[in-house]
Order: structure tokens, then sequence, then C-alpha cells
């Protein structure tokens, strides 16, 4: 059988998926002897192989460089022959590695490149053009995209406009039957409506490349796709689905035998587990995604695994603070963080979200508003609809720690419209839970039932039970706000029976603070002694758990909460002790914020104490509490509480750099 029949059968195979024995075979070719078309085609078989692999395998840098040097000797080889076609196929599957490598200098150039020869085939030979046409028009579409890594684009409405290119693209190499560029088409259709929020779209186009993948029988881009379908499940928070859909995907990788992609689908279970609240679970996974990492990659040669390694840490980093283990959270976070700076830089603005949830860690709230400022200012000139609606969200969460309530919340609801422009039902249903919440903390109550009757209606079109907590919290933080006694029952009963059932730390947190407001507001119009010794026995329940987690923020406040109780109880020593142990812990960690909010406090023990001195021995503990500021205090723990919000927007940022 000669060469070039030898070539044909091979190119029909790789396009069936079969690339590790396509890549050894045409190896055994170029030995043969070749002419300098078939060594050329050759090259360009192996480059597409490599580049498919690499692609499976989670991006690998090494297998990518592999094919960036074989397709940069094919140019050249074909520049020498005057072979204008393959010098076209050479420079798009080059453009493709430059990005992937990533060398974003070398992908501009060759783009230029590019640019200047389909000028010639226009100019010199239209035939040829229209046959290459298709890599034209994707070289053009993806490269803004590009760009955006190092520098995010000016357009607003280039993702937009690249889709569309993409499909005229994609119109003329179907036509053409061209089966080294149609499958690069549709995963960037589909990246850029996963980017875009668009969920229905990733959809359609992840079954478009799953039917090419069947109609090709390439077992790499059915894995592909069920691994997009995936994401799509975890995404729209289908469990059922979604756990289907991983087992089926694990199955074809498990026969496909590759261990990079097991990593990530590991990091997908992880990611999932975190969403719904089973912390355990999800660092279990995470834990079996960084064990893939750390034994399939040589470190030496390759910096995906010191990449996988940063995620990881980064990933992990956001269980351990919901967890409660803001120690290991924070040390996860910086050194995921440090390794990314260095080893990735131009995917800084994706760590952005990771990076917030460092300073919000470390209770510092003003960097963290920066941090959401840029991120926010970056998606809003890429016009990334879900991301500019998730950075919103976050602002507005942070700037209700910071004491700025009604802004707070007018940035929390313009995040909704951009949910809601999505229709995005998890997110819109959680926003409106967040507003209705935010609404009765200040006392708007008629604003609060406004916006929970909106949650409620939106939750029961919601299938399964994501948001039962918050539908139970809600429903108790109206009652509380009642003057009826009967409502302050229920909503006690309500708490009650949400602390016997399965907590996450950050839940354990919410509903602890909700009986203990429960238990304040009858203690300050009742004065009843009852309520205040369980008001006491739940703020010290609540300071154990911060101690045994490690929450150094909330045990503080709850440090604070503590002193007032002591004031009032006419400890004053004992007020003054706590103070300073509070103090301590607050410049030990650099919890910056609360450590000048502890310094007010000290200063203010005096005047306080002065004012409780002239009191007599039976003054209601009431009005104790009214001179201390017992409420201030309790709202600080609330704010200090909030963490687990933030990290429930970095889902799809860390998700998507699986």
């Amino acid at each position: 059988m000669s060469i070039s029949k030898q070539l044909d059968d091979i190119e029909q195979r790789v396009y069936e998926g079969k690339y590790p024995e396509s890549i050894q075979e045409l190896g055994i070719i170029l030995q043969k002897n070749p002419t300098q078309e078939e060594t050329i085609r050759a090259k360009l078989l192996i480059s597409l192989s490599e580049i498919w692999v690499a692609q499976f395998e989670t991006r690998n840098r090494v297998t990518y460089l592999r094919a960036y040097n074989i397709t940069q000797e094919a140019y050249e080889e074909s520049v020498k022959i005057n072979n204008l076609s393959y010098q076209f196929d050479s420079l798009i599957l080059q453009y493709e590695c430059a990005h992937y490598l990533p060398e974003f200098e070398k992908a501009e150039r060759t783009f230029e490149q590019i640019v200047s020869l389909a000028q010639k085939l226009k100019n010199e030979d239209s035939e040829l053009f229209k046959l290459k046409e298709s890599y034209y028009i994707f070289a053009k579409a993806t490269f803004t995209v590009f760009s955006t890594y190092k520098e995010v684009g000016e357009s607003e409405k280039f993702i937009d406009s690249s889709i569309n290119r993409l499909k005229e693209a994609l119109t003329i190499a179907q036509e053409q039957d061209n089966h080294m560029i149609i499958p690069l088409i549709l995963l960037y259709i589909f990246y850029f409506y996963f980017y875009k929020g668009d969920f229905e779209k990733y959809f359609d186009n992840t079954t478009k490349l799953l039917e090419y993948g069947e109609k090709m029988n390439n077992i790499y881009l059915i894995a592909e796709s069920h691994g997009h379908y995936c994401n799509y499940y975890g995404g729209t928070r289908k469990s059922e689905e979604y756990m289907a859909q991983m087992m089926r995907t694990f199955e074809i990788v498990r026969k496909i035998g590759n261990k990079a992609k097991l990593a990530s689908l590991n990091s997908l279970m992880g990611w999932y587990y975190l969403s719904v609240g089973d912390y355990d679970k999800s660092l279990e996974y995470y834990e079996k995604s960084f064990d893939y990492h750390e034994r399939n990659y040589d470190q030496e040669i390759d910096y995906s695994k010191t990449i996988g390694h940063a995620w990881s840490q980064i990933t992990r980093s956001g269980v351990y603070s919901l967890k409660g283990d803001l120690k290991e959270a924070i040390r996860r976070a910086e050194e995921g963080y440090e390794i990314l700076k260095k080893e990735k830089p131009h995917l800084w603005w994706n760590a952005l979200p990771s990076i917030t949830q460092l300073y919000l860690l470390k209770d510092d709230l003003d960097k963290a508003l920066e941090i959401v400022e840029v991120r926010l200012k970056l998606h809003e000139k890429t016009g990334y609809t879900l991301h500019i609606g998730g950075a919103l969200r976050v602002k507005g969460i942070i700037q209700w720690q910071k004491g700025m309530g009604k802004k707070a919340i007018d940035t929390i609801q313009k995040s909704l419209t951009y949910f809601k422009q999505l229709d995005d039902p998890i997110r819109i249903t959680y926003t409106l839970y967040l507003i209705a919440y935010y609404y009765s903390e200040m006392g708007e109550m008629d604003l609060a039932k406004k916006f929970a009757k909106e949650f409620e209606k939106a939750n029961q079109e919601i299938k399964g039970d994501q948001l039962k907590f918050e539908s139970s919290h809600l429903k108790a933080t109206l009652l509380l706000k009642s003057e009826d006694s009967g409502d302050k029952h229920r909503a006690e009963g309500i708490l009650e029976n949400l602390s016997q059932g399965k907590l996450s730390y950050s839940e354990y947190i919410t509903i602890n603070l909700s009986l203990c407001e429960a238990l304040l507001k009858n203690v300050q119009q009742t004065g009843d002694k009852t309520s205040y010794s369980k008001l006491k026995d739940q703020i010290l329940e609540l300071f154990i758990r911060a101690q045994e987690n490690n929450s150094y923020s909330l045990i503080v406040e709850t440090l604070l909460l503590w002193s007032k109780i002591a004031l009032i109880e006419f400890n004053v020593d004992e007020s003054s002790e706590k103070l300073n142990e509070a103090e301590k812990l607050a410049e030990e960690k650099g919890l910056e914020r609360l450590l000048k909010v502890v310094r007010e406090e000290k200063d203010n023990l005096k005047p306080e104490r002065n004012r409780l001195m002239r009191l007599d021995g039976g003054t209601p503990i009431n009005k104790r509490m009214e001179i201390v500021n017992f409420d201030r205090r309790m709202n600080g723990i609330k704010k200090t509480s909030m963490i687990e919000t933030i990290i429930k927007d970095t889902d799809l940022q860390l998700k998507a750099n699986i």
C-alpha cells in the first residue's frame, strides 16, 4: 500500500478518535522516506491528534508544546515547497496550540500570518480560499477571546459576534465535510455559551458535539460531550440528572483510561457536593482529584501538575472555610493563588472570586470589595451576563457586611436583573432570599414580605429541595419580626426543628444566631430571666463551636458579646478580660477591621460601666442591655457569619478552570 493511501486510512482513524495509535503509525511512516508533501501531511495529522489528546487530558501543556513544534516544522516545510494549503493548515493548528500553551505573543503573530495568507489566497487562488474560509473565520472568531486572557477586550458584544462567526464557519465546514475543524468549532461555540451563562444553548451545542462524536464513532468527543452535560446539570442544580450523567462519564473515561480526565471529574464531583452542602463528601472528591494530579504529571516537564495543585488548593480552601477551619482555608488559598500568579498569570482574573474569599477570611472587607470591583469591571467589558450578576451579588453582600444596608440591597437587586436575563431559577431564587432577609434585618417589613412571596413562588418552581434551608430560615426570620407572641413562638419552633437536622457549619451558625435573636427580643421586651439564661447558653455554645472550627472572626465577635454580658452582670473585670482576649486574637490573626471594633469597645468600657454603676441592683436585664448597646454587637456577629454566601458565587469560575 502506498504511503499516500496509508495516510488516507490514518486520517480517517484520526477523525474517529484513534489518536494514540494514529500517532504511533504516523511516526513509523515518517521513517519510510515519504515525499515532502507526505511528510507535511503526516506531521499535521500528528499535531491534530496531539491537540485532541491535550484537550482531553485537561489541556496538558507538554502535549500542546509537542504539537506546536510539529506544526511549526510542517509550516516551514510547506513554505519551502510553496504549498499554500498546508501552510494554512499548519498555521491554524499552530494558532490553536499557542493559545493553550499559553504563548499569547506567538498566537498573535500566527493570527497575523493567517490574515495575511487569507488575503493572498483571496487574490491568487479563490477556490483554495473557499476551502480554507471556515479556518479563517474560526481564527477571527476566537482571536478576541484569546486576547482577553492577557487583557480583557473592549467590546461588550464580542461573545455574541464570535458565536455568530463560529456558526458561519461551522456551516461552511459542514458543507465541505471538513472533520479537522468541525469539532474545534463546536467546542468553542458551547464554551462561549457556557461563559456567557446561557445554559440552554450550552446544552444544545453539547448535544451537537455528542451527535457528531457518535457519527464519527469518536469516543474522545463522546466523553468530552458527556463531561459538559455534567457541567450543565450541575450548573442548573438538577441533582438526579447530574449524578446519572457523572456515572456515565466516569464509565466512558475509565474505558479510555485517561487519569487526567478522572482528576477533572473528581473535581467536578467535589464542586457538586460543595454546592449542596455536603462538605465532607466534597473534600473526599477534591482529595481524589488532587491525588490523580500528583501521580500523573511530571512537575519537571509539565506545569499542568503545578496548576492542578494550585486549583486543588483553592477549591479545597472553600470547603475548609465552610467547615469552619479558617486557618487551613487561608493557608490553602494563599498557596494556590501564589502558584497561579507565578505559573499562569493570564488566569488571574479567573482567580478573583477565590482572592475575594481569601480577603474575607482575613476579615479585610475593604480589600475584598476592591477585588470585586475589579472583577465587575472586567466582566462588564466582556459582557459576561452570569459573571456580572455574580459579582454584583458578592459586592452587595460585602456592602451589607460593611453596614451599607440600602446600598447593599440596591446592588443585589441589580444582580437579580442579570439572573432574570439568563432565566436561572436557582440564582434568582437565592438572590430573592437575600433581598427579603436583608429588608427584614432593616425593619422594612412590607418590602421583606413582598420579596419573601416572590422567593416562595420562585422556590416552588424549582424541582428538588436545594433551598429548603433558606425557605425555613426566611419564614422564621419574618415571624420573629412580628409583634404577635404566637408568631415568635412559631419562629422558635421552626428554628428548633432546623437545629435538629443535619447542618453544615455555616447553617449551624445561621440557626444559632437566629435563636439568639429570638431569645434577645424576648428579653428586651419582657426582661425574662429564663430567656436571658438560654441566650447566654446559645452564645457560649457559639463560642465553643467557633473555637473548635478556628473561626477567628467569629471568636472575636463572640468575645465582644460575652464582654457585654459580663458588663450587664456588673463583672467589670471579666468584661475587660474578654476585650483583652479579643484584642490579642484580632491582632495575632491580622483581623484589622475587628481590631478597630475591639479598641472602640475598650474605649467605651469606662463610660458604659459608669452609666451602669448609677443603676441599682434590681434594674431589669433589658434596661441594662440598652445601656451597653447589646444589639450592635449581635448585629456584628451576624455580619461576620456571611462568608458562605460569597463562596456560593465562586463555583462557576472554579469549575470552569478544572
